[in-house]
């Protein structure tokens, strides 16, 4: 005999040591609906999209298939409705008539017609009282009270769970060929978790993601960004890596394909050099050689 949903979900949180306390705490859903969905009874837990929430995020936390737990839910949620109308079918009764009866009608049709004339004068009054002006403005006045009220109440059941953020983006882990040992935080607390070959883990992140792997396994280890690849560090042989993915950094990582990288840029033109113009030689003037001095001394005669 296969087992029901509850009991899947059951089992695999045994199988990974978790407790129901554990479950609560990481995933802010109440440890009775938590009972309530292993032992495959929904009436506890509020219904409709609230329902389907909690089912996937306990199948999320304990590492079980939330596609298949969601659509086993809807099978379940199916055959019930199915057995609820199957129940409740019409049930026509017998009319039990005596034909025997031979009493006069015509005091049941006289009390039939005073009855028709009561409620009749008791309807034209109604009208009367409903058609005056006073009672138009009340009544729209309170039809469009309750038209506010309805809407401010499909708004509050249209407004999403304070158990669950805006993720701001999606992170997912995947274990290749080998069993890959992660740590990882959010807003929400630090989890630890052994993934086992082809295991993927989904991460909604409101704001910070930090990772923490062994450095040997990176190489088994993918990690994706909003369904984009994403190449994970893995300098050196021993140790653990740490990274750290943000509302500030996401973008980034997101272009470049990788943790800390940049994102490949054009190349930059480089600039126009102008060439200076080479001054002409100065000519530089010839410096004649300065003749002795010439001398005005009279001659003296020769003795």
């Amino acid at each position: 005999m296969s087992l029901s949903l509850g009991e899947k979900l059951r089992q695999a949180r045994e199988e990974r040591g978790i407790s129901i306390s554990e479950v609560a705490e990481q995933t802010r859903i109440s440890p009775l609906y938590l009972k309530s969905i292993e032992k495959d009874d929904y009436k506890p837990l509020p219904g409709g999209i609230f329902n389907k929430g909690f089912v996937r995020s306990y199948a999320r936390y304990i590492g079980y298939d939330e596609e298949e737990a969601l659509q086993e839910y809807a099978q379940l949620v199916a055959e019930d409705e199915a057995l609820a109308q199957a129940d409740h079918g019409v049930h026509r009764p017998e009319v039990l008539t005596d034909d025997s009866m031979s009493q006069s009608m015509a005091p049941t049709i006289l009390v039939a017609v005073v009855i028709l004339a009561v409620l009749g004068g008791g309807l034209y009054l109604l009208v009367r009282y409903l058609s005056s002006p006073g009672r138009q403005t009340a009544n729209s006045n309170a039809v469009a009270n309750a038209n506010n009220n309805a809407n401010s109440a499909v708004a509050d059941n249209n407004a999403p769970s304070n158990t669950s953020a805006a993720a701001a983006f999606s992170i997912e882990l995947k274990a290749i060929s080998e069993p890959v040992w992660v740590r990882y935080s959010t807003e929400e607390g630090a989890r630890e978790r052994t993934l086992s070959p082809n295991e993927t883990l989904g991460v909604d992140v409101s704001d910070t993601f930090r990772l923490t792997y062994a450095r040997v396994k990176a190489s088994n280890l993918q990690l994706s960004i909003n369904g984009r690849r994403i190449n994970v560090p893995a300098d050196g042989a021993k140790g653990n890596v740490d990274i750290e993915i943000n509302r500030s950094n996401v973008a980034q990582v997101i272009e470049s394909g990788e943790i800390g990288g940049q994102p490949a840029a054009l190349p930059t033109p480089r600039p126009e050099i102008t060439r200076r113009p080479t001054p002409k030689p100065v000519a530089t003037p010839a410096v004649r050689p300065s003749l002795p001095p010439i001398n005005t001394a009279p001659k003296r005669p020769p003795q």
